[in-house]
């Protein structure tokens, strides 16, 4: 009976860790869906978007992602002020969500990951 239940356990528990991951992962997406949304509204009452989280009064607490912003250089083809990338960096645990570590929202909606140094789009 030990034997069967240590069986059971050896595909579940790895099948839970992969779920988790996934769960936090679009915690995460929601999360930067949220900022974004605080963009819009911050560029609508000061006409440029905010350049960090403090800025607009956004903190937020996660053990599984750190929260960036990143305003547009002069690398970027879009105008100073008119754009922003959201990044959510995975750290703890979900840092072993290799395929899918960084997770990127462009100010035009556009969304995919970065994992092992490879664009993904299937980090939905």
């Amino acid at each position: 009976m030990v034997c069967l239940v240590g069986i059971l356990l050896a595909f579940a528990v790895p099948s839970w860790q992969q779920h988790q991951m996934v769960v936090q992962r679009r915690q995460a997406w929601l999360q930067l869906g949220e900022i974004a949304l605080q963009q819009e509204l911050w560029k609508m009452q000061h006409g440029t978007y905010f350049s960090n989280l403090l800025q607009a009064n956004i903190v937020i607490y996660s053990n599984h992602y750190d929260y960036q912003v990143e305003l547009p250089s002069a690398t970027w083809t879009e105008s100073i002020g008119q754009a922003f990338l959201l990044r959510a960096k995975a750290k703890g645990g979900q840092k072993q969500d290799l395929h899918c570590a960084t997770l990127v929202l462009r100010y035009d909606g556009a969304r995919h990951g970065v994992g092992e140094g490879q664009v993904v789009n299937e980090c939905q």
